[in-house]
């Protein structure tokens, strides 16, 4: 959507943001390094651009349709075959 996202560093979120590159993430429950993070990139228009760009970029190369289709195909055969 073209928006910078602060995200917390962990589970699946760790895998996709690459912290200062396309997002900011925070140690979970660090409320405070949320707001810091938020406030950061609300003060700083090119951060703000160029995660913002950043992040577009990632979602436009690793989360297609095809990709996200394929993924869903192999959980089913995965399921289906009892691994």
């Amino acid at each position: 959507a073209g928006t910078p996202v602060v995200a917390s560093n962990n589970g699946a979120l760790k895998e996709i943001i690459d912290d200062n590159k396309n997002g900011l993430l925070v140690e979970p429950g660090d409320h405070q390094a949320i707001a810091d993070a938020i406030e950061e990139i609300i003060r700083d228009p090119e951060l703000r651009r160029r995660l913002a760009e950043a992040g577009f970029e990632r979602v436009a190369e690793k989360f297609t349709v095809e990709e996200m289709n394929r993924n869903i195909v192999t959980a089913y055969r995965q399921a289906l075959s009892g691994k």
